[in-house]
């Protein structure tokens, strides 16, 4: 993206901590997706925050739609990193954004991607101007806005498992500190808080209550702050506790697994004849060069433990997905139960032989026949639910090289240069190690 650099993206793409935007069957790619079943967004934020989310905004006009999913648009009143006097705007088709028409008038939140289009959907602010009384009052009170930033949030404290929802905490210490200067509030009746008349900086928040510790994985603990703009924290509390789970990973050899192995819990929960898991969003362990892991400080419960859930095997990390104690489906995997706040359980794996990878040369010609240097270009692999698999920068001479593992099928895709693009994904396998691919560049529609 370029990764998902928006407000609700981000965190599905950058974090996946608290699934501000849920979606299945999406890979964040450049500027598109290989299949969207289904896509939903955080509420969105207001326009103080969207402004600070957005690199680019400005308010602007569709002249003319030239072909399916692209838009032209003058550029009426620019507020933030446009100069140009028109743009040609792209729809993904994926999650929020506004159905453009020829004639009508949107205020734009979004960014340039370096691909020539820009994005017009991706859980954005954007909208039509008449749903958009908030925003034009907003943007247009800009300049007499005094230059300085917001910080605001709710603080939510979370007695139950690990993935609850939790209450709102209301009266509990809030410190914020930046720019060498430190401010204490404390959250009201409903548990929000907000810091205002800050300069433009990095701060850092502290919550504070007895009997309870912040918690790193879900709390936004640092804030970045910019003039005339509000930034979102929230902030979690959990109940102190010294249970954990634990374990090591080991090759067959006998020697530790390598750093980095990702580690998941999936929480159980139901009658003991319905047990359904959720994945614990946010709370990925992974080894060190010991090959151990540590899922420190977790409530009572039932968990699943697995390796590489949702992840595509690769050369550099060549193995598919395990349940412990040493199965590849959840419902045949084992619980681990975490009675109280003191327990404690070890989860050890022995890791399956790795599995064997082939180098697939590749390389990328521009329409006029030289070689695409410096491109990024995109790997998916399409056994079972499509999935990104990694991806490449091409050399000066338009050349990458992928480790496909045996077995698997995969695209190469969304290749975008300011001269041509990849109008269909080229699938390729360990098979095709023979010999260089080619991927040949289209001219660009303008």
């Amino acid at each position: 993206m370029s990764e998902c650099r928006f407000w609700g993206m981000t965190r599905l793409c950058n974090d996946l901590r608290r699934a501000a935007v849920v979606v299945t069957g999406v890979i964040c790619f450049g500027a598109s997706a290989l299949s969207v079943t289904a896509c939903s967004c955080a509420p969105e934020p207001p326009p103080c925050v969207a402004y600070g989310e957005s690199p680019m905004i400005f308010l602007g006009t569709v002249t003319q739609i030239p072909q399916l999913r692209l838009a032209q648009m003058r550029i009426d009143r620019a507020y933030k990193g446009v100069t140009a006097k028109t743009v040609v705007l792209w729809d993904s088709g994926m999650c929020d954004g506004p159905s453009l028409k020829v004639g009508e008038q949107y205020p734009m939140y979004t960014y340039d991607d370096g691909s020539g289009y820009i994005p017009s959907r991706g859980c954005i602010r954007s909208r039509n101007v008449k749903d958009a009384e908030e925003d034009i009052k907003f943007l247009n009170g800009l300049e007499k806005t005094p230059p300085t930033g917001t910080v605001f949030g709710e603080v939510t404290m979370r007695t139950g498992g690990i993935a609850s929802q939790g209450e709102p905490a209301p009266a509990v210490a809030v410190a914020i500190i930046g720019d060498g200067e430190k401010s204490a509030s404390a959250t009201d009746s409903t548990g929000h808080y907000s810091f205002s008349g800050l300069k433009p900086g990095s701060y850092s928040l502290k919550v504070t209550r007895a009997g309870f510790h912040q918690s790193d994985s879900e709390s936004d603990a640092t804030a970045e702050v910019e003039a005339r703009t509000c930034t979102v924290a929230d902030l979690v509390l959990r109940r102190n506790s010294q249970a954990n789970i634990h374990g090591r990973l080991m090759r067959l050899d006998g020697t530790p697994a390598p750093a980095g192995v990702p580690v998941d819990l999936v929480r159980v929960s139901g009658a003991e004849q319905e047990r359904t898991g959720g994945l614990l969003i946010g709370f990925t362990a992974h080894t060190n060069d010991r090959g151990e892991y540590t899922f420190p400080g977790i409530a009572p419960g039932l968990y699943k433990v697995v390796l590489n859930i949702y992840k595509v095997p690769t050369a550099e990390d060549p193995y598919p997905t395990i349940y412990w104690p040493d199965v590849r489906t959840e419902e045949a995997a084992s619980a681990v139960e975490i009675p109280d706040m003191e327990s404690s359980a070890q989860c050890d794996f022995r890791l399956p032989a790795e599995l064997r990878s082939t180098p697939v040369s590749f390389i990328v010609l521009l329409p006029d026949g030289t070689p695409a240097k410096g491109v990024k270009v995109n790997i998916a692999s399409l056994n079972g639910v499509a999935a990104w698999a990694g991806h490449a920068i091409t050399d000066a001479w338009g050349r990458f090289s992928f480790g496909a593992i045996e077995g698997f099928e995969y695209t190469a895709r969304d290749i975008f240069t300011n001269e041509g693009l990849l109008a269909t994904p080229v699938g390729f396998s360990a098979a095709d190690g023979s010999q260089p691919v080619t991927l040949h560049l289209v001219p660009r529609e303008r």
